[in-house]
């Protein structure tokens, strides 16, 4: 598979994910989409279409999604890499509802009132699981496969960001999608990004329980916002700034560790390397060849865009 293919497949997940909205929207009038269902669909409309595109694809599904074998020790390591970069990830989240609303915590009522095993099944397994096969295993997969490093790096984690179609969860999940890809090429396995995000979601799930039984009034106010006085908001901002700096340079460096422990340090350094073209080939012919930002990939960030703003603009 390759990155023209990716592209259109986030774009038919869009285009997907915007009709189907605008389908519950209108059936609104006439029944509520319990969260159980709406978690359900949200990641179906993910999965589906990258199934259908991988089951055309030859090979077998292991080797297409890269789900390899990783070390014990690898997987610990990639634990204590998860945790270094949260610091870095509330910041982000931070920054972002300086300007606009938590989704999660705006869903946090709904979600509340349903069982703690399903919700922790459905958001930190099978979403994970759902959003990693088409976003590390198919979208990046392809296009490190025609040659993309760092772009491959940024473009995968940008449209991993813009899927979640709001602007809060957009800015942290850019991030995290960038610390999965390189996660991903440093153990070579896709394993990998899916414990890093299912540790993610599932701390962010266990916290939203314990919040609503041990502190209740805790957790109203986070569902409020920051209501914090402009010098508050400086400290907290700060704190947070230098605890991402510190922990995010230790991430980077045991980032490194794995690399070298999966023995894939040369592989891992090679996406920040520019790649020379082909001893006889024309760098036009050579550039239309590795691109990997095309037009069915810019009209999928055009409407990620749009319904956001449009969401912004009626709320």
């Amino acid at each position: 598979m390759n990155s023209k293919k990716a592209n259109w497949l986030f774009l038919s997940v869009i285009l997907l994910h915007i009709v189907v909205s605008v389908l519950v929207t209108v059936m609104s009038r006439f029944f509520s989409l319990h969260i159980i269902l709406n978690l359900l669909l949200s990641e179906l409309l993910l999965l589906i279409p990258a199934l259908f595109v991988l089951w055309r694809t030859e090979g077998s599904l292991p080797e297409k999604l890269g789900l390899k074998r990783i070390r014990i020790s690898t997987v610990l390591m990639t634990i204590l890499f998860t945790y270094l970069t949260m610091p870095l990830i509330v910041f982000v989240n931070l920054i972002s509802m300086i300007f606009v609303d938590n989704q999660v915590m705006e869903l946090s009522p709904q979600i509340l009132n349903a069982p703690f095993p399903v919700i922790f099944f459905l958001m930190a397994v099978y979403g994970p699981f759902c959003e990693e096969t088409v976003f590390r295993g198919v979208i990046y997969g392809s296009y490190r496969r025609d040659g993309k490093g760092i772009a491959a790096v940024i473009l995968s984690g940008l449209l991993f960001g813009l899927m979640h179609m709001n602007f809060n969860q957009a800015a942290y999940a850019f991030v995290i999608g960038i610390l999965l890809a390189l996660l991903v090429e440093a153990t070579g396995s896709l394993w990998s990004s899916v414990l890093y995000h299912f540790i993610v979601n599932a701390q962010s799930v266990c916290l939203m329980y314990l919040m609503k039984s041990v502190a209740p009034s805790a957790l109203e106010g986070a569902q409020q916002g920051l209501n914090l006085s402009v010098i508050m908001l400086f400290l907290v901002l700060a704190f947070y700034f230098l605890l991402a700096v510190a922990f995010t340079t230790l991430a980077v460096l045991l980032l490194l560790a794995i690399a070298r422990n999966e023995k894939r340090e040369q592989i891992f350094y090679g996406i920040f390397r520019k790649k020379r073209s082909a001893e006889g080939a024309t760098e036009v012919h050579k550039k239309a060849e590795r691109r990997i930002l095309t037009v069915p990939a810019v009209a999928g960030i055009v409407l990620c865009l749009g319904v956001m703003v449009l969401e912004v603009v009626i709320s």
